[in-house]
C-alpha cells in the first residue's frame, strides 16, 4: 500500500505571500506532482497546519483546490488551524470524537489513525482524555491488524529547542496507551518542516518538510530560522514485512 504525506501548507488569504511564496500555488504544485508520479497511492494525507491563521477564506480556497483532485485527500489539524472555521467549510470531518477532527482510514487490513493534536491558543499540541479514549477504542477495534498513527505534533524532541518547546505536551499519556499495542508500526508527524526519522521509545517515526517553507537545521538552543530549501513530501510504502518512507523534494515553482 502506498500513502502520500504532505504537511504544513500554511494557506494564507487569497493572493497573499508567506515567506516569499504563494502557499496555495505551492500546495497545488505539490499535489499535482504527487498525483502525477504516484497515481497508484491509496490516498494523500496533509498532516496539519492547513492554514497559517485559520481564516475561513483560506479553508474555502483549500476546498476548491481539493475538489479537482484525482486521489482521496484526508486533512488533519495543526496549531495554526482553527476548528470552528475548518468545520464550517468541511462539515463532513470528525469520526465520533467531536469536536475533535480525528478519523480512521482502513485499507485492506491496515488501519491509519489520524489524530487531532490542536490545543487552540497554544503552539504546543495536546491529546486530552476524550481524544485518547477515541484512540484507545480504535486500537481495540484494530485487533491484531497493523496500525499507523498520524499526528501533527511530534511527542518527542528533535534536538532543536524552538521545535522541542512546542511539541506534544503530554507524551507520557500517549506512550502509556500505545505500550500495550505491539501492532502499532509507525508514527508519522508534521510540524517541524524538516525530514527527520528515528525511534521514540522503541516506535519508529518520520516527519516531512512543509509545503510552503522549511526550518533551517540549527541544533541546540539556536533561534528558529527558515531556510530556502525546496518543499517536499513523503512516499510511504506499507506491507506486512516493512514500512518504508521515501522523501521527495520538489523544485521551486
Amino acid at each position: 500500500m502506498k500513502v502520500i504525506q504532505l504537511s504544513d501548507s500554511h494557506l494564507a488569504l487569497p493572493g497573499r505571500q508567506l515567506h516569499g511564496s504563494l502557499p496555495l500555488e505551492r500546495l497545488r504544485y505539490l499535489l499535482a506532482h504527487a498525483t502525477d508520479h504516484h497515481g497508484d497511492a491509496c490516498c494523500i494525507i496533509i498532516s496539519g497546519d492547513l492554514t497559517h491563521r485559520g481564516e475561513t477564506e483560506a479553508y474555502l480556497e483549500l476546498r476548491t483546490l481539493l475538489a479537482g483532485q484525482r486521489l482521496p485527500v484526508h486533512l488533519m489539524l495543526g496549531n495554526h488551524d482553527r476548528r470552528t472555521a475548518f468545520r464550517q467549510v468541511f462539515p463532513e470531518y470528525g469520526d465520533g470524537a467531536e469536536p475533535f477532527m480525528q478519523r480512521v482510514i482502513i485499507q485492506d487490513r491496515y488501519h491509519l489513525l489520524l489524530l487531532d493534536t490542536l490545543d487552540e491558543g497554544s503552539a504546543s499540541g495536546h491529546l486530552c482524555e476524550r481524544r485518547l479514549s477515541w484512540l484507545s477504542a480504535q486500537l481495540q477495534a484494530a485487533g491484531d491488524n497493523p496500525v499507523y498513527l498520524f499526528m501533527h505534533h511530534p511527542p518527542f524532541d528533535v534536538g532543536m529547542a524552538p521545535l522541542d518547546n512546542c511539541r506534544l505536551d503530554n507524551p507520557d499519556a500517549l506512550h502509556a496507551l500505545l505500550a500495550g499495542h505491539a501492532n502499532v508500526r509507525h508514527l508519522f508527524c508534521g510540524h517541524v518542516h524538516r525530514y527527520i526519522s528515528g525511534t521514540w521509545r522503541g516506535l519508529p517515526f518520520s516527519t516531512v518538510k512543509g509545503c510552503n517553507h522549511q526550518t533551517a537545521l540549527r541544533l541546540g538552543a539556536l533561534p528558529h530560522e527558515h531556510s530556502g530549501e525546496a518543499p517536499g513530501y513523503g512516499v510511504i510504502l506499507i506491507s506486512d514485512e516493512s514500512t518504508v518512507v521515501h522523501y521527495q523534494d520538489v523544485p521551486d515553482l
